[in-house]
């Protein structure tokens, strides 16, 4: 089958995974036992726990596939056609500090294309969608990325390093954080934001979203000028380096403002 074609038959099952992802960590929201991983990042119980539970789910339904996720341990790389990406708890910060913006993230890679995404914010109620052949929408409701518009006040979601890093990246607007990527992603997917600053993100923050976003008309270019390559980083385990997601239009303006700054 062709990767569209495989993301329109497996969303039901992307669907139903993250229906029971989000059950799972609803039961650890609010109350949940937590470390700081050996890089800095919180770690809870509750990424644990959703992050089993969705391998075995879909080691029932598709043996052959291949699922990657941020807490496994291991090297996260894959030659395989078919791979899951997964971020069980994408905001571990919000969801132990018991706010409402984090998501359950889950993508699918069909020969290194971000094919398929569903993304589930489980604290508002939203489920985010949108891939191959599979039209871009948040709770049943059409998505497009916002375009430029003089009348209207700019938004970008930045990494919440961002004062550390990009001291020399000049925007004319407002800069938000939310503490997830795919919370971001998702509602730049549906026009909430004019762009997204991303930097150096790891394959399951990006994977469902970026999926989603370029099926609501999105669109990401790196510092070098190139595209995120999600299939090399499938492959090598790298990250996006940094990068500008949003309408085409827009992106490109920042892109040439940013060069010039």
């Amino acid at each position: 089958m062709s990767p569209e074609e495989l993301a329109q038959n497996l969303l039901p099952l992307a669907r139903r995974l993250v229906d029971e992802a989000s059950r799972v960590a609803l039961r650890y929201y609010g109350d949940v036992d937590w470390r700081r991983k050996a890089g800095g990042s919180a770690v809870s119980e509750a990424d644990l726990a959703v992050q089993a539970r969705v391998a075995e789910l879909l080691h029932a339904e598709r043996p052959a596939d291949v699922l990657l996720a941020e807490e496994q341990g291991a090297a996260q790389t894959s030659t395989a056609r078919c791979v899951w990406v997964l971020d069980p708890i994408d905001g571990t910060e919000p969801f132990i500090r018991r706010m409402p913006n984090w998501a359950v993230a889950l993508g699918l890679l069909v020969d290194g294309q971000a094919a398929l995404g569903v993304v589930a914010m489980p604290a508002s109620g939203d489920v985010f969608v949108g891939g191959l052949g599979v039209p871009a929408e948040r709770n049943g409701r059409p998505m497009q990325v916002a375009q430029p518009d003089e009348d209207l006040q700019p938004v970008i979601f930045v990494p919440a390093s961002t004062h550390h890093w990009f001291k020399n990246f000049s925007f004319r607007g407002r800069a938000a954080s939310l503490l997830s990527m795919a919370a971001h992603l998702c509602l730049l997917a549906d026009g909430a934001a004019q762009a997204v600053l991303i930097s150096h993100s790891r394959l399951w923050d990006v994977a469902g979203p970026l999926a989603i976003l370029h099926a609501a008309g999105g669109m990401t270019r790196r510092r070098d000028g190139h595209a995120i390559d999600l299939g090399r980083m499938q492959r090598d385990g790298g990250t996006t380096g940094v990068a500008l997601a949003g309408h085409k239009q827009y992106v490109e303006q920042l892109y040439q403002e940013w060069g010039e700054s």
